[in-house]
């Protein structure tokens, strides 16, 4: 599965509008079904992702797009 050495862990996360300076804060986390290395293509490691927004961090947000990056890197 993948530890928070693998995985780019930050303290914190905020989508940015794409045409202004503003954030929209969001929490993501995940979950993998075990650890160390899978056995194969006939037992796969799942990871769970969630992500959200609470109503709080946008209500007041400029309209217009806001976008963010995670990225899942995993090494056979």
């Amino acid at each position: 599965g993948l530890v928070g050495s693998e995985m780019c862990i930050r303290d914190s996360y905020e989508m940015t509008h794409t045409a202004l300076n503003e954030y929209i804060p969001y929490t993501f986390s995940y979950v993998d079904d075990g650890t160390g290395t899978g056995a194969g293509k006939s037992s796969p490691i799942n990871i769970s992702i969630t992500s959200g927004v609470a109503n709080s961090a946008f209500i007041d947000a400029s309209v217009g797009s806001y976008n963010d990056w995670v990225t899942v890197t995993i090494t056979p």
